[in-house]
């Protein structure tokens, strides 16, 4: 939050984390599901929506969201 008040007023976008809004949204789901195909597709997606978005709008800089980069080091963590 102190690098986007620091940026205000530039042509920087930032992008919030998707996956725990999707989680906010989606709430009960077990640990299975959350690290499952169909979850991290989703979010993985709206990610990537939203990546779109903001490269419309020619910014200078995107601050992206790490989020669908996270289960891939987990699941590699975990030997999977």
């Amino acid at each position: 939050e102190s690098l986007r008040s620091e940026m205000q007023g530039s042509n920087t976008i930032f992008l919030d984390e998707v996956a725990r809004e999707y989680y906010l949204l989606h709430e009960g789901m077990s640990e299975d599901e959350r690290y499952g195909f169909e979850a991290q597709a989703a979010i993985q997606q709206l990610c990537h929506e939203r990546e779109l978005a903001a490269h419309s709008r020619q910014p200078e800089a995107i601050v992206c969201d790490r989020s669908v980069l996270d289960v891939v080091v987990c699941l590699a963590a975990m030997g999977d």
